[in-house]
């Protein structure tokens, strides 16, 4: 990947050497011509798919060339990225006052995620963790929980891999999560169940109240582990869910056949947003995955803590023969956090 603007959540790696010709090419300036224009009649809007209530502008809006397939998101603050319709190249602007951490927000979130799908590489809406010889990942939906239980599992001494987007590559017969996350982005209340206080972590921005875990330098949390580097097989994907009626904790259920292909597929990032041509192949990689994976159901009680629901999934995997038995040493849970 090459930028001509530094990225605040990822270091430059300093190379003499030719970049290769599927390189990523990201351009802090306005698109060339012929993906500039978005009301010739050529582009359509295909999120929102309906208009917002009241009229009201929607957070993000993206439009698809009819023909050529570039795509163009505009958010309701300003930024703007335009994405070549091979995936090589992105085109972001913003206004003078927006930080390189809210552009960075965008950027590494959804746009790279439908540059990944664009490249013909599936990515699921996960965070995910490395335990044992296995990579373990964490489906769900926005405020499901994902970032937070990856958290947790790291402050157990499980290393984090992914944040929010869990990259799959297949490799010799399996999926391998790639380790792509410097850092785990957590909202101030998972944050305080966490550290016992919102304020232990930093903020994202100025402007976002969100905070963050970093992973390369701990900071905030010096005994946390870093990210592993090299990802990781795949071993187990989890989905969350919470159960108002759940007699326990946490309770975990496997998954198969269509069920579990149903779920992959609820989970799989901007497959809303493809050309319907690249839907069968999405199907046949959600179905490889389902085959060499297993897949289960977190239901967790309404009010569980996320240690809890992380100590539950160790039990699961330590009874599939994926945990060992004895484990890392937890770090030191804190004290309940004060009502506000």
């Amino acid at each position: 990947m090459l930028s001509d603007t530094p990225l605040v959540t990822l270091a430059p790696i300093p190379s003499d050497a030719t970049p290769p010709s599927d390189t990523l090419h990201i351009r802090f300036s306005p698109p060339p011509a012929e993906l500039a224009a978005i009301d010739d009649g050529s582009w359509q809007l295909v999120v929102p798919s309906a208009p917002p209530p009241n009229d009201e502008t929607p957070v993000v809006r993206l439009w698809r060339h009819r023909t050529a397939g570039h795509y163009r998101y505009l958010y309701r603050d300003g930024a703007a990225f335009t994405i070549d319709a091979t995936g090589l190249r992105i085109f972001a602007q913003h206004p003078d006052d927006m930080s390189n951490e809210d552009v960075c927000s965008y950027l590494l979130g959804p746009v790279f995620a439908l540059v990944l799908r664009l490249r013909g590489i599936v990515c699921l809406h996960a965070s995910a963790a490395s335990v044992g010889d296995v990579a373990v990942a964490f489906l769900g939906s926005a405020h499901a929980g994902k970032s937070t239980l990856a958290a947790a599992f790291s402050l157990a001494g499980y290393p984090a891999l992914s944040d929010d987007t869990a990259t799959l590559i297949p490799r010799d017969d399996h999926f391998w999560v790639a380790a792509d996350s410097p850092r785990l982005n957590l909202w101030p209340r998972s944050a305080e169940l966490l550290f016992g206080d919102a304020a232990a972590l930093p903020r994202l921005s100025d402007t976002w109240d969100k905070r963050f875990l970093d992973l390369r330098t701990r900071e905030g949390a010096p005994s946390t582990p870093g990210a592993r580097q090299d990802g990781q097989r795949l071993g187990v994907l989890y989905e969350l869910a919470v159960a108002e009626s759940a007699q326990s904790v946490t309770h975990i259920v496997g998954l198969g056949g269509h069920q579990a292909l149903v779920v992959l597929t609820q989970h799989a990032r901007a497959s809303a947003l493809l050309d319907p041509a690249h839907r069968p192949r999405e199907l046949d990689v959600l179905a490889d995955v389902m085959a060499s994976v297993m897949v289960r159901r977190v239901e967790r009680a309404i009010h569980a803590k996320p240690q809890d629901v992380r100590n539950a999934i160790l039990e699961d995997l330590r009874g599939l023969g994926l945990a060992p038995r004895a484990t890392a040493p937890c770090a030191p849970e804190p004290p309940p956090a004060a009502d506000r």
